[in-house]
Order: C-alpha cells, then structure tokens, then sequence
C-alpha cells in the first residue's frame, strides 16, 4: 500500500506539471523488457492486487513473440506495474510493452548476432507501427548467471557495454535509455555477484543515458534468488520512476 501510494503520488506530479503528459493520441510509445528469469517473473498472479490484473486500455503487451495479455499467466514480472505507470504518464497515447526473456541466459547469448539479440530485433519489427513510433527504453534484468564464475564475470562489463552499445545501433538511437536492473546480492548460488554487480554500476557511470536500479530490499519468493509478487511490483516502480526521471532531466536540459 505505501509503495502504491507513492507511486500515485509521484505519478500525479508528473501528469500535472511535466511535458510528458502532453496527449498525442497517434503517437507509440515502446518499451522493451529484457533479460533472465527475473525478468520472466516468478510473481505469483494471484497474489497481484486487482487493480492490476485488468490491463490499461492503452497498453498492448508482447510476449514469446506474439501479442498476449498481462497478468494472464500463473507467473508475472516487472512488466505489470511498468505498463500501468506508462499508462498512467501518456494516459491518451499508445504503450506497447515488448518482453524477451529466456530464463539462465547469459550476457554472451545476448550479444548481437546471438539467437537472442536477432529475436529481439526481429519482434521489434513485427510489432512497431512503419511510422510514428519510438522505442523509448530498454529495461534490463540479467546477470546472475554470469556471476557463477570468474570466467564470466571477468568480461560481463565488456559483454554489457558491446549489448547495450549494440542495441542502440540497430535501434537507430544512440540516446536511447537503458535502465539496467541490479542481480541479486550476497546469494551463494552467485559467488562473483561483487564483480558482476560492479560492473553493472561501472556501465551505468561510463555511458550517457545508462541507469542503474536498486534491488535493495526487494521480497523474494523460497529460493531467495527470484522476487515474490510484491517484490516485482515493487521493482516495476522502481523502474518507471527511473525512467521519469531521466526523461524530466533530458526535458530540463533542452
């Protein structure tokens, strides 16, 4: 309840006092959403209040490739209070939120030329209108599996750093907002999370339009690895306020 109403509160000030909520009906806004398996989700649907389990009318959501509904499966991710707090920021516009994920899928299989990266790509093209249309942001969720060794967690600030760099190109915007979500802390399946969560902040510093995202303190389900329900609503918000903020301060700096 203190996150949604923080939520509400923010987004409110938003609306009233930010250019972002000028109305252009004819205007897409697209988000992607990307990464391992707690991007996929491991939340509970029931366990989500009702509020969000009825999609935004403006909101279309893509999954495996195809358009699907959210909080229609057993399990859910950050997407859902993502797209509702998109919603609520271009309440006359169109949002398409864009999820590819593949559970315990390193950085490497994410670097261009990978089954990963081209399928990626290739729903972006299947998905976005020929014209009026902007991906506004990539929301990254990965890492874990690269900090089981040292092997990978030695270049995983090199793979992130060619990813990001990478997407940008093939998505025409050398700007383009990339929100990287911070992997699990001090977990003994993940001996090298220092190193990874280090290069992590080390990829947000160095590359303009690059945020990092605080994991701390989010609820996680048995495993102690994957975020219950309330901790990946909690994580969607964190995520739309990333993204708020970094468009209030590109808005303020023009």
């Amino acid at each position: 309840m203190q996150y949604s109403l923080k939520l509400s509160l923010f987004l409110g000030l938003v609306l009233i006092f930010s250019p972002l909520a000028q109305a252009n009906s004819n205007k897409t806004h697209i988000f992607i959403l990307a990464g391992q398996s707690n991007m996929m989700g491991r939340g509970a649907t029931v366990e989500l209040p009702p509020h969000l389990k009825k999609q935004p009318d403006n909101v279309e959501f893509y999954t495996h490739g195809r358009q699907s509904h959210l909080a229609k499966y057993q399990y859910f991710g950050p997407e859902v209070q993502f797209a509702h707090a998109m919603a609520k920021i271009f309440p006359q516009e169109k949002i398409i939120i864009i999820k590819s994920a593949a559970s315990g899928s390193s950085i490497n299989e994410w670097l261009p030329n990978k089954a990963l990266y081209q399928g990626l790509l290739r729903q972006v093209k299947f998905v976005a209108p020929p014209s009026n249309s902007k991906v506004e942001a990539i929301v990254w969720m990965q890492g874990e599996t690269d900090a089981r060794t040292k092997q990978t967690a030695n270049v995983y600030a090199e793979h992130l750093s060619t990813f990001v760099n990478s997407l940008r190109l093939s998505l025409n915007d050398e700007n383009l907002p990339f929100l990287i979500g911070e992997i699990n802390q001090k977990n003994a399946s993940f001996p090298m999370e220092k190193q990874v969560r280090a290069a992590q902040a080390k990829i947000a510093n160095e590359n303009p339009h690059t945020l990092l995202v605080s994991n701390e303190g989010l609820s996680k389900i048995y495993d102690k690895v994957h975020y219950d329900a309330k901790g990946l609503v909690e994580l969607g918000r964190r995520f739309a306020i990333s993204f708020v903020n970094h468009r209030k301060q590109q808005l303020l700096a023009n």
